[in-house]
C-alpha cells in the first residue's frame, strides 16, 4: 500500500494512522515534517508496527532504520562546488526545502558551514522542494537581487524551476546546483540545452 501526502504533513500524519488501523506490517515513511511525523510514529510504536524512515528523520519515536544520505556534507560539497565555479565572494542565492524536514535543515547547515566564509548568501527562501514553487520564488530573489551568480536548490525538483526562471530572466552565465539524496546536478543557464540535460541526467 502506499499513500502520497504531497508534503502536506497533516496529511502524510492521518496517511500513517489509517495504514495503521489496516494492520500494515512495516511502514516506510518519507517525513514531509521530521517534527510532525513524531506522533504517527509513536502510535506505529504502540501498536508495534516497525517503522522505518527514508531520507528525513523522525524527532521523536522508535525508528528501526533510516535511509538516507549525509545531507549535511553533501550542503559543503555544493558551497564548494560554487566556490570553484564562480569564485570566492560571488554574491548567491539559496532554495530551501520543507521547513521542518530534517533535510532541509541538514543540507542548509552543510552549506552555510563552507557559505557563510566563502561566498556571500544574499538571498534565501523556502520553496518546499517543489518545481512551481521554485520557479516562482527565483523569479522573485532575481528580480530583488539581479546580481547573484549562482543557486543552491536543496533539491532536484525546485532546481529545474529555479533554472526555468534564470532562462527566462535572459542571463547569460549563471549557476544553477541541486542537490539530491544521492547526487548533484548542475547546469548553466547560458546552454540552451542546459534545462534538457539537467533533467536527462535524473533518469
Amino acid at each position: 500500500m502506499i499513500a502520497d501526502a504531497q508534503n502536506d504533513s497533516a496529511k502524510q500524519t492521518s496517511d500513517v494512522e489509517d495504514l495503521i488501523q489496516q494492520g500494515v506490517d512495516a511502514l516506510l515513511i518519507n517525513p514531509a515534517d521530521s517534527s510532525a511525523i513524531s506522533t504517527a510514529v509513536e502510535s506505529a510504536n504502540a501498536s508495534d508496527i516497525p517503522v522505518i524512515t527514508l531520507d528525513r528523520s523522525a524527532e521523536s519515536g522508535k525508528v528501526e532504520a533510516l535511509v538516507a544520505s549525509d545531507n549535511v556534507k553533501g550542503g559543503e560539497m555544493a558551497a564548494k562546488f560554487i566556490i570553484d565555479k564562480v569564485g570566492k565572494g560571488a554574491k548567491v542565492a539559496e532554495l530551501e526545502g520543507v521547513p521542518g524536514a530534517s533535510a532541509t535543515r541538514e543540507r542548509g547547515k552543510g552549506f552555510h558551514q563552507i557559505a557563510d566564509k566563502d561566498l556571500k548568501v544574499t538571498a534565501k527562501q523556502a520553496a518546499d522542494f517543489d518545481r512551481t514553487k521554485g520557479l516562482n520564488v527565483m523569479e522573485n530573489l532575481l528580480q530583488g537581487n539581479p546580481d547573484i551568480k549562482a543557486v543552491f536548490a536543496h533539491n532536484d525538483e525546485m532546481a529545474l524551476g529555479a533554472l526555468e526562471a534564470i532562462q527566462s530572466s535572459g542571463k547569460k552565465t549563471f549557476l544553477s546546483l541541486a542537490l539530491t539524496a544521492t547526487k548533484m546536478h548542475s547546469a548553466r543557464s547560458k546552454q540552451e540545452s542546459s534545462l534538457q540535460r539537467l533533467r536527462s541526467s535524473q533518469s
